[in-house]
């Protein structure tokens, strides 16, 4: 009997209570176009441009997230230790860091998916700010374990790193190695949206950054102002975010569960109407 598409939508990275409303707002808009969609988000820098709180995990769950993911700053707020170590919860962060607390759950299977879908993250090498385990050797070990786990299963595997290649290099070795199991490769990191959304190898949806989930006001989901000091006049600043031109980026990536690959790959930015709420943000 065929089974019928399944729709993803993988968010870039949120930044801070004006990515978190973003998501919000967008999640709204993509589930009334697709009841059945999942929602995957990266939400490393939710918490205040570092980080994430446990306040706003359940912020962003309560908006219709079905998993979150981790980069580089995922140990930025220690609070958020005990829910990666929880094997019920949907946060997983990269797999590869030595310094990961998270051994009991280096990857997350989305509840009631049908063929099973997991999400595995790796952080990349290349001018990155701390060296992590070789991403393709984590890669292929995570997927040892967990298509032993379920023959069957559909893995999206998000690569948070700084360099390009070595983003779409991943794609290439998934598509490679895993062709009947890995059906998806996102970049994160960057927070700028990247116009190579493509399919690869006929199966695998791939781009190299998904974007930024926050405030295009400024420079990468940060003040104008504040980023300048820091980056023209060698000044010390502290994190400011970019509170206007709200959008809610990442890719929509069609799954046919039949074939088990990928069949399409869009890249979507959609624009929040109005102002961010009022409200103390979560210390």
């Amino acid at each position: 009997m065929s089974m019928q598409p399944r729709t993803v939508a993988y968010f870039g990275d949120i930044v801070g209570k004006p990515g978190r409303h973003a998501f919000a707002y967008a999640a709204s808009v993509l589930r009334s176009q697709h009841p059945d969609i999942i929602l995957i988000t990266n939400a490393e820098n939710a918490r205040h441009g570092r980080g994430l709180h446990p306040e706003g995990y359940r912020e962003i769950r309560d908006a219709g997230a079905d998993a979150i993911t981790l980069g580089d700053h995922f140990l930025d707020d220690e609070r958020i230790i005990p829910l990666l170590n929880n094997p019920d919860e949907p946060v997983v962060g990269p797999m590869n860091v030595p310094e990961s607390p998270q051994n009991a759950k280096p990857y997350f299977r989305i509840p009631e998916t049908d063929p099973p879908l997991y999400i595995l993250v790796v952080c990349g090498r290349v001018f990155m700010r701390f060296q992590s385990a070789n991403p393709f050797d984590a890669v292929d070990s995570a997927l040892a374990r967990i298509t032993e786990e379920a023959d069957n299963a559909l893995v999206l595997l998000e690569v948070h790193a700084e360099a390009t290649s070595e983003k779409m290099a991943l794609a290439w070795h998934a598509a490679d190695r895993w062709p009947n199991h890995i059906v998806g490769v996102v970049g994160t990191h960057t927070h700028v949206q990247t116009a190579d959304a493509r399919i690869v190898a006929g199966r695998v949806a791939a781009i190299t950054d998904l974007g930024l989930t926050g405030g295009h006001s400024g420079v990468i989901g940060f003040a104008t102002a504040a980023s300048l000091r820091r980056l023209r006049d060698d000044q010390p600043s502290g994190l400011e975010l970019a509170e206007s031109d709200l959008r809610a980026q990442g890719l929509l990536i069609t799954l046919d569960p039949d074939s088990r690959a990928a069949t399409g790959a869009e890249p979507f930015s959609i624009g929040v109407p109005g102002i961010i709420p009022d409200g103390e943000e979560p210390g």
